[in-house]
């Protein structure tokens, strides 16, 4: 009996339940790896020979292989990885072109992205795509991408519920089924198809930058061991000693190149918009107070002004002023009386 089981257990999965498996939402790459050779070794799809008409039913979802691939790959953030996704994508989409299975409206987005990104870089391939409107384009993928969707979901719901109520009245349900099931894999394609478009720029230009640091990397360590060994024929060995134990401890660059790409780049984009604050409530404290003394002595330093300015006038320029300053006041009420100045539109009562 044992032995029964561990023989049932050693073998392989049939390829929908790889499939099933490879599909799920952050499958790991093992898996998806493990699905991708055995549809490769069974050789269910062969793209030299078939078109989308010569794939059968059952078979169109094979074609998702290299997308989930890729998928798997760029969940993973590292430079080698991030390189076989963009390689899984092209494959992707080698595979549905010559299969006839891309939409109408991206064969030209296809033929430009594609094409350029084996033989030039994202600076050739953005400049060459100036002559189209890549915003249009986009607003178009958004819109085809929700219809899709929205179709999938309906034909999930009705095959959902011909699942609930088996009939055996209508002889072609059958053929009905299969359309359903063959129209559900070729809109998953499409899908998967936009997706690597408005995806692949993006994965791409990231390609290129980690690999634009290694190459800066290396150039800036040869430069370094470069100017190294001039300044050691030069320098005691006193202090060539204290630099070797001084560099024993990492660096901030060490610590920037351990840290994973795609998180620094995160916290860069995300890092707060507005000033971060720059002393304690306690040191804002202290300054406030500080002025609050400066005009406190400031103003006792006007009134002793004013007291020293009256004390040198006599009694009656005092009384002179007095009266100046109580001629100008009801001067001023003579030409602004009570209730001049409230608007005519608002009376206030």
């Amino acid at each position: 009996r044992h032995s029964r089981c561990r023989m049932s257990d050693a073998l392989p999965l049939p390829l929908p339940a790889l499939y099933a498996r490879a599909s799920r939402a952050n499958a790991p790459l093992d898996v998806v790896l493990e699905f991708s050779d055995a549809v490769r070794r069974a050789g269910v799809i062969s793209v030299d020979s078939e078109s989308a008409d010569d794939v059968c039913t059952s078979s169109l979802k094979y074609v998702l292989r290299e997308r989930l691939l890729g998928d798997a790959y760029a969940r993973r953030h590292a430079e080698g990885d991030v390189r076989r996704a963009c390689e899984a994508y092209e494959g992707f989409i080698d595979t549905v072109t010559k299969l006839e299975l891309a939409p109408k409206d991206e064969r030209a987005c296809l033929e430009e992205m594609f094409g350029e990104s084996r033989t030039s870089t994202s600076e050739d391939a953005n400049a060459g795509r100036r002559s189209r409107d890549v915003r249009a384009d986009k607003v178009r993928r958004f819109r085809r991408q929700k219809d899709v969707e929205e179709r999938i979901r309906d034909i999930a719901r009705a095959r959902a519920m011909k699942d609930d109520v088996e009939s055996d009245e209508d002889k072609d349900e059958g053929d009905d089924d299969e359309a359903l099931e063959r129209e559900f894999w070729l809109l998953s394609i499409e899908r998967a198809v936009i997706e690597t478009l408005d995806e692949f720029p993006t994965l791409r230009m990231e390609c290129e930058m980690l690999a634009r640091r290694e190459e800066l990397e290396e150039s800036a360590a040869v430069m370094a061991k470069k100017a190294e060994t001039a300044e050691n024929a030069s320098l005691p060995r006193e202090l060539l000693d204290a630099v070797s134990s001084l560099s024993t401890a990492p660096s901030s660059s060490t610590v920037m190149r351990e840290i994973d790409p795609r998180t620094r780049f995160a916290r860069e984009v995300f890092r707060p918009s507005h000033i971060l604050p720059t002393m304690t409530v306690e040191q804002a404290g202290e300054i406030e107070f500080a002025d609050m003394m400066d005009r406190q002595r400031r103003e006792q330093e006007r009134e002793a002004e004013r007291e020293r300015v009256r004390a040198s006038k006599t009694e009656e320029e005092l009384e002179d002023e007095e009266l100046y300053r109580a001629r100008e006041w009801d001067a001023f009420k003579d030409d602004n009386p009570y209730g001049s100045g409230n608007s005519k539109l608002r009376p206030c009562g």
